[in-house]
C-alpha cells in the first residue's frame, strides 16, 4: 500500500482482526496464544 496513512489502517485493523482471532482460539481451546507482530516502522 503506497499512502502511509491507508497502509497504517489496513495494519491496525488487520492486527485487531488477529488479537480477535488469537483470543477466540484461546477461548475455545483454553490454550495460551502468542503473537508476534511487526509493524513497518519497528
Amino acid at each position: 500500500i503506497e499512502n502511509k496513512i491507508n497502509r497504517q489502517v489496513t495494519f491496525s485493523k488487520r492486527r485487531a482482526g488477529l488479537l480477535k482471532k488469537a483470543h477466540e482460539i484461546s477461548v475455545l481451546c483454553d490454550a495460551e496464544v502468542a503473537l508476534v507482530v511487526f509493524s513497518h516502522k519497528g
